[in-house]
């Protein structure tokens, strides 16, 4: 089996990967680093996707969306945040269906296990969201994939005191 830790660059996913890198090397599994570049990130964190796949030893997957976010802007009239989540095209074209896309692509993807970075504290929509570590995430009838969640109740003190602790590498922007 293959685990896929979904890395954005942040502090989480990159904790939350470190976790799954151990978990990978105990169960003696492959371990696949998938990262999207939504075509907006600092160019510093691009760098440090690079750099944390080679420090970590793992794959790297980089996967883009069909367009980059300033031509989405050219057709959307309206600036994401201040709608519902069903209107965020942001999140649907530079995301979502960025996801959908490569799971159904990626034969491996659809019965692996997903890591993700997500703290249910961080917002009332992943509260809402997430409640169980080990779930099922579905994005259409014919999509579901199991999702492993291992900072969903980590707080922030216990996150810097984990980075921390297994030495992770940090992303410079971290401090800006």
């Amino acid at each position: 089996m293959v685990i896929y830790a979904w890395f954005s660059g942040g502090r989480d996913s990159a904790l939350s990967a470190t976790i799954a890198k151990k978990v990978a090397e105990v169960k003696n599994e492959k371990l696949i680093l998938v990262h999207i570049d939504t075509t907006i990130g600092a160019n510093e964190t691009e760098e440090y996707v690079r750099k944390f796949s080679e420090w970590i030893n793992a794959e790297l997957i980089i996967l883009r969306p069909k367009k980059a976010f300033i031509e989405y802007v050219k057709d959307y009239p309206y600036w994401p945040a201040i709608y519902p989540p069903r209107y965020r095209w942001c999140y649907y074209h530079l995301k979502r269906n960025v996801l959908i896309e490569f799971l159904t692509k990626d034969e491996n993807a659809k019965n692996a296990i997903h890591v993700m970075g997500i703290r249910k504290n961080e917002s009332l929509f992943r509260e809402l969201e997430y409640s169980k570590v080990f779930s099922a995430k579905c994005y259409n009838r014919n999509l579901c994939i199991k999702v492993w969640l291992p900072l969903l109740n980590v707080d922030e003190m216990t996150l810097n005191r984990l980075i921390k602790k297994f030495n992770i590498l940090e992303n410079p922007v971290w401090k800006k």
